[in-house]
């Protein structure tokens, strides 16, 4: 019986200090917080150019009864910041769309391999709706457009550099020439 009572007062003894120090560990950990300051200096604009049924963009589809494809930039204080780039493509019907949806992922990640070049770069995103396939793709900045990614931002490879340093007027007029529609937002 001794043991026995002995064997419970060690336990109890060794399970009290161990909810001490879980105690002791809780108040004093740090709490931090972080804060996004918001500048008001920065001045924030914005490029939309659009295309409907092209014929030379690389996600493509001869299943899709339309397509239109939207290249967004966003600037601060005239620099090029972030671009975006989205695709919706119309079907007949939604096994046509899911169809393309298998093809075009699988194509772009055939081309980001033989490329040697990550997938997730551009942080790709595929989703359908019905009968509508949505793709879209990201550039942080525009140090990720490069030979590689341009294509999907329909950048010539020999433009990459001119492009980069082009004002949001200008930049539009090179999306115009390609046969974009583009609206300028200044804010």
């Amino acid at each position: 019986m001794k043991s026995k009572k002995r064997l419970v007062t060690i336990l109890s003894i060794l399970l009290a200090i161990f909810a001490i120090l879980i105690i002791l560990m809780l108040m004093n950990s740090k709490e931090s917080h972080t804060t996004n300051e918001n500048n008001s200096s920065q001045i924030t604009s914005s490029l939309v150019c659009s295309f409907y049924n092209p014929v030379n963009s690389f996600f493509n589809s001869e299943n899709a009864d339309s397509i239109s494809e939207e290249i967004k930039m966003i600037f601060k204080d005239n620099n090029m910041d972030k671009l975006f780039y989205s695709f919706i493509g119309k079907y007949n019907s939604a096994i046509l769309a899911e169809q393309d949806e298998v093809e075009l992922h699988a194509k772009y990640n055939k081309y980001m391999g033989e490329n040697n070049y990550p997938q997730d770069s551009l942080s790709p995103s595929y989703s359908l709706s019905d009968n509508k396939l949505h793709i879209t793709l990201f550039a942080d900045s525009y140090k990720d457009i490069n030979t590689i990614t341009a294509k999907f931002f329909s950048i010539d490879k020999e433009d990459i550099a001119k492009v980069g340093h082009l004002t949001l007027e200008e930049l539009g007029q090179f999306y115009k020439e390609k046969g974009f529609s583009c609206i300028l937002n200044n804010n």
